[in-house]
């Protein structure tokens, strides 16, 4: 099974925060970027570096709760996670090892939190799961040389 964590500040959250689904775009490698120019009527083309940065990404992520009242204690948290730097975990990888951290801009919900009915076994039933979908907009930026 494939994780999908964000690590935050300890003063946030002291744990990873940890999700199920990441429906989304994937984090992107940072590469530099080039500006071309070109002049009608004459041959030839310049170039100009414009320095290195990623695209921002915007992900739907899916967190799954034991009780209704941990889904909304976590709601609380990811509310506290815009303008902070975070590592993320994708597919098991950490994108700290290509040296890329992420800035959040926003968290939003996608729908409200409600409770679901989480099946364990043929003969377990818990009807006060909670889960969130949450919108995290993402911007990819290089913590090294």
């Amino acid at each position: 099974m494939s994780s999908f964590l964000l690590s935050v500040h300890p003063s946030i959250n002291p744990t990873p925060l940890a999700f199920e689904f990441w429906r989304g775009e994937a984090p992107q490698l940072i590469h530099e970027r080039l500006q071309q120019f070109t002049k009608p009527g004459t041959d030839g083309h310049g170039e100009r570096k414009l320095g290195k940065w990623g695209a921002p990404i915007s992900v739907q992520l899916e967190s799954h709760f034991t009780s209704y009242a941990l889904a909304i204690a976590a709601l609380q948290v990811y509310y506290r996670v815009p303008g902070s730097t975070v590592q993320v975990t994708y597919n098991d990888l950490p994108w700290n090892a290509f040296k890329i951290s992420f800035t959040v801009q926003s968290v939003t919900f996608e729908n409200e939190s409600h409770s679901r009915i989480l099946q364990i076994g043929p003969s377990y039933a818990y009807s006060s799961a909670g889960i969130l979908l949450t919108r995290w907009q993402m911007t990819p930026f290089s913590t090294g040389a």
